[in-house]
């Protein structure tokens, strides 16, 4: 179980974030997800998440996630990722620079009945605010 629970994680983020594919979406997030580190105005399920998905679509271009580390125990999986993207749109609160971003996020993902049922999440915002500033 613990191997499938973390295939899952990794489809999840290589599908949606990698390959931005949203119809992923549906089949791996649980109907009640929620995602504890969220937007303000993300709604629960796959309808926010994929809400936030086009917010980051239309803000950052050639995004891609880097899993290096990842620990699996009981229902849960720990991930650590470095990010890499071209901030294009409003991010963050920031008018688009045209920078390349790189940042570390640190998520634990909730899986229940073979689906992502919720994520809590750390994102190094003091790197980001750095480089978009900088």
């Amino acid at each position: 179980m613990l191997e499938e629970n973390k295939a899952l994680v990794f489809r999840f983020v290589d599908e949606m974030l990698n390959k931005q594919n949203p119809a992923v979406i549906d089949e791996l997030v649980a109907p009640d997800f929620v995602d504890h580190d969220a937007p303000a105005d993300q709604d629960p399920g796959p309808a926010g998440v994929q809400r936030t998905l086009r917010n980051v679509q239309s803000s950052l271009i050639d995004f891609q996630v880097h899993t290096e580390d990842v620990i699996a125990e009981g229902d849960r999986v720990v991930t650590k990722h470095t990010a890499e993207a071209t901030h294009v749109g409003p991010f963050l609160g920031f008018a688009p620079t045209g920078k390349r971003l790189r940042w570390t996020a640190i998520s634990i993902y909730r899986i229940a009945e073979g689906k992502i049922a919720e994520r809590w999440g750390l994102m190094d915002y003091q790197s980001l605010y750095r480089q978009l500033t900088g």
